[in-house]
C-alpha cells in the first residue's frame, strides 16, 4: 500500500513539473526581443507555438531567428 502511494506522488510530481513558463524570443542582427509568452505548457508545445511566430514574421525580416526559453 505504501508503494502505491510513493508511486503516486511521484507521478504527480512528475507531471506537474513538465508544465513551465516560456518566452518565445526572437533575434535578427544581434538584437534580441521577447515576442510572447507561454504559461503552463510543455516545451514541445512552446516551441510550436514560437516556431509558428518565427514564420508569420519571416517574410518581413528572413534573418529572424526565435527560440523558447524557461522564464
Amino acid at each position: 500500500m505504501k508503494k502505491r502511494g510513493l508511486i503516486l506522488v511521484l507521478g504527480l510530481v512528475i507531471l506537474s513539473s513538465c508544465k513551465r513558463d516560456w518566452a518565445c524570443k526572437c533575434s535578427s542582427g544581434g538584437s534580441s526581443t521577447q515576442i510572447e509568452s507561454y504559461s503552463g505548457l510543455k516545451k514541445k508545445d512552446a516551441e510550436v507555438k514560437c516556431a509558428d511566430v518565427q514564420k508569420d514574421f519571416e517574410e518581413f525580416n528572413a534573418n529572424l531567428s526565435c527560440e523558447v526559453e524557461k522564464i
